[in-house]
C-alpha cells in the first residue's frame, strides 16, 4: 500500500506487483489516483478489498494467471466501466463486487 499511498506511478506499481505475486488485502484501498490498471502475468491473487474505494477506477486488466479474486475485491468502485478477466473466474464475479448490481453499466470481456 506504500506505493499507492506516496503516489507512485503505474509502472512502478506494475513492477512491485510483479515481483510480489499478488494484490494483497486493501492494497490500493481509497487510492483515488488510480485510473487504469493492467495487472502482471505472475500475480495469482487479487486480494480482499483490494481496490475497495477507488473511485476514479475505470478500466482495469487481469491476466490469466489470477485464480482468484478474493471478497469485496472491487467493492466501491464507482467509476468502473471496463474489467477484462480469464473466464476461470467468472463464477467470483458476485463476491468480488464486479456485477452490474455492484457497478451499474459495467462492461465485461472475458478472455
Amino acid at each position: 500500500r506504500w506505493a499507492a499511498d506516496r503516489g507512485a506511478s503505474v509502472a512502478v506499481v506494475t513492477a512491485l506487483l510483479a515481483a510480489h505475486g499478488a494484490v494483497e488485502a486493501y492494497a490500493f484501498r481509497d487510492c483515488r489516483a488510480l485510473k487504469t490498471i493492467s495487472i502482471p502475468e505472475p500475480v495469482q491473487e487479487i486480494g480482499e478489498g483490494a481496490f475497495n474505494g477507488c473511485f476514479a477506477l475505470k478500466t482495469i486488466t487481469l491476466p490469466a494467471s489470477v485464480q482468484e479474486i478474493c471478497e469485496c475485491a472491487f467493492f466501491d468502485c464507482s467509476a468502473l466501466k471496463s474489467i477484462t478477466l480469464p473466464r476461470s473466474l467468472e463464477g467470483q464475479m458476485e463476491s468480488a463486487s464486479l456485477t452490474t448490481r455492484f457497478i451499474p453499466g459495467l462492461s465485461v470481456t472475458f478472455t
